[in-house]
């Protein structure tokens, strides 16, 4: 008979092998999304084989991660729009006065 857990319960079965492991909940859930790991639905839970569980991370590494390959673009200029009170052309130029120096 297969060993089937709950998420909480597969999480609190491997903490009790190593007690200061990083998997979380978030993780496990993470690799039920992303198809790595098929749970058995049992009404609102999903029930995870340990032993696929073990042997999935067991043999994880990081060459399973594919980054998307990004290739150089040419170079565009970026067009941005100016504020409106930056297009008003044809403003006179501002007057600044000049301060005055009262501390003789």
């Amino acid at each position: 008979m297969k060993r089937m857990r709950t998420i909480k319960g597969a999480l609190a079965e491997i903490k009790q092998e190593d007690p200061y492991t990083c998997i979380t909940e978030h993780f496990l859930r993470q690799l039920i999304w992303q198809g790595k790991l098929q749970p058995c639905k049992a009404g609102n839970k999903n029930l995870i084989d340990m032993d696929a569980l073990m042997d999935l991370l067991e043999n994880h590494t990081a060459s399973e991660v594919s980054l998307p390959s990004v290739e150089p673009e040419k170079s565009t200029p970026i067009l941005t729009a100016k504020p409106m009170y930056l297009q008003v052309q044809n403003q006179p130029t501002r007057r600044v006065r000049p301060v005055l120096d009262y501390s003789r």
